[in-house]
């Protein structure tokens, strides 16, 4: 991942990568988080994002994402804006946030992707929106839904969202 390779046991808040980001195979390869392994209920990712590009390859049980790899726990309030490249024949283990839900239980909640900018348009491991949509300063609110812009997120301005 741009900022972590695998994650066992903590959580990441408030964090975000811009670098690119390249997996070889066998590994799960993210903007942010390779591989998060299942914990408890509690956020396991939140309050994140990723912008660069994520090129991963296939292999049984891991994941290309351009937030996280592969993860068996959550993820919420987060995005990803990076090209997201894979070499697989399986489409269900990449996506725009999250390539690949390795336990049943995992899930990912208020986050959305680019799909122009990730060129991916996967169901059920976040929301695909267009780029003008993710940038809208005026109706940002609407948009990102229960994200706080009191004091964890500085509204778009020209751009996407940044942490404060």
């Amino acid at each position: 991942g741009g900022l972590v390779g695998t994650n066992c046991s903590a959580t990441i808040s408030q964090s975000y990568a811009t670098g690119d980001v390249c997996g070889g195979i066998g590994s799960s390869c993210g903007g942010l988080v390779g591989y998060n392994e299942l914990q408890t209920s509690t956020p396991c990712i939140r309050n994140c994002y990723a912008t660069g590009k994520v090129t991963g390859s296939f292999s049984a049980g891991v994941g290309t994402g351009g937030l996280v790899g592969t993860s068996g726990g959550r993820i919420e309030y987060c995005y990803a804006a990076g090209l997201v490249s894979y070499v697989s024949t399986q489409a269900s283990f990449f996506g725009g946030i999250l390539g690949h839900k390795s336990d049943e239980n995992s899930s990912v909640d208020c986050c959305y992707y680019d799909e122009g900018t990730t060129k991916c348009t996967d169901m059920g491991k976040g929301s695909g929106e267009t780029s003008s949509n993710m940038k809208d300063s005026a109706a940002y609110e609407y948009f990102y839904l229960y994200w706080n812009f009191s004091t964890m997120w500085n509204p778009p301005s020209g751009g996407y969202p940044t942490l404060q």
